[in-house]
């Protein structure tokens, strides 16, 4: 079997089993209420059922093969984890929690980017920092502007 064919296996299983936990926690813990007038855990079991669905039809793909007919079962190994990537991952994740209660949204964004470059060694200084702008301007027009939240932009702690 393809490298391909066990990654779609165990992304699709992966996003089944989460969707059906999502929507079956929105469904037994939060009021559901009705499309007219929708609860706090109609959009939490919309996306998750959505999820198990996609998640179920990548599954249901990558166990057949072109023709409809099953995939034999020949395991390869898997490839092996970039660890580098998921601890800067989270290491990025967590500059940015930080950053955010000190310093305001601007600097995490920044900070978050900064950070999350260098999970690659393809991304530049110069593209890391223009990803770092546009993204603190969509993140100012839609947070601060469009919906109006109050985010502190700016802030100085000492």
């Amino acid at each position: 079997m393809q490298q391909h064919r066990i990654k779609d296996r165990i992304a699709g299983a992966s996003l089944l089993l989460a969707g059906t936990g999502f929507a079956g926690y929105a469904a037994s813990q939060l009021s559901l209420g009705s499309f007219a007038a929708m609860g706090p855990g109609m959009f939490p079991f919309l996306i998750g059922a959505i999820l198990a669905l996609l998640g179920g039809a990548v599954l249901t793909l990558a166990l057949l093969d072109g023709n409809g007919e099953r995939v034999a079962d020949d395991v390869m190994p898997p490839e092996p984890i970039e660890w580098r990537s998921l601890v800067v991952v989270i290491a990025a994740m967590t500059a940015f929690t930080l950053v955010i209660t000190w310093f305001g949204m601007l600097p995490a964004i920044f900070a978050l980017c900064l950070v999350a470059a260098r999970a690659s060694d393809k991304l530049t200084v110069p593209v890391t920092l223009a990803v770092a702008v546009g993204l603190s301007v969509a993140a100012w027009l839609i947070f601060i502007e469009v919906l109006g939240l109050n985010f502190r932009i700016l802030a100085w702690p000492f």
